[in-house]
């Protein structure tokens, strides 16, 4: 009987991996005062010279959120909402989910145009749209017939 390696399995495998890890780390370490930090669970597609990078931030305002682009790097970051917390004389019983502080920082595939970069923040949902830049577009170049002096 003879096995043959399909590649395309491990490939598989892989992502699946990778998402597995990604799903099970919830802090991305700590912050200025020593909190836990919530990483950020990313969706990142690209359209024609347009990449878009979408995030839950739960709770958050467009002041509460920072974002900073360097290079092919890309860091989100929410601060926490300390108004969201109980009242006083309350406490949780079962306390699974938390608004903030949110950090993460992602390579992307190529250089951005930071400058073009715009940002929207609508139901909880953060939405990045970043420009590929000048130097990483695919361009045509038009042939020309060369004349013979």
């Amino acid at each position: 009987m003879s096995s043959r390696w399909d590649f395309d399995n491990f490939t598989s495998l892989r992502d699946a991996m990778s998402r597995l890890i990604d799903q099970s780390l919830v802090f991305a370490g700590r912050g200025e005062t020593g909190e836990a930090v919530q990483t950020i669970p990313v969706n990142i597609f690209e359209a024609d010279d347009i990449l878009m990078i979408i995030a839950p931030m739960p709770g958050l305002q467009e002041e509460d959120v920072d974002i900073t682009v360097r290079g092919n790097s890309l860091t989100v970051e929410g601060r926490e909402r300390t108004d969201l917390k109980p009242e006083s004389g309350k406490r949780y019983l079962r306390h699974e989910w938390r608004y903030g502080p949110y950090r993460r920082t992602i390579e992307l595939p190529y250089t951005v145009d930071a400058a073009s970069a715009e940002a929207t923040l609508d139901n909880g949902v953060l939405t990045v749209r970043l420009q590929k830049a000048e130097t990483e577009r695919a361009r045509r170049i038009q042939v020309k017939t060369g004349s013979k002096s």
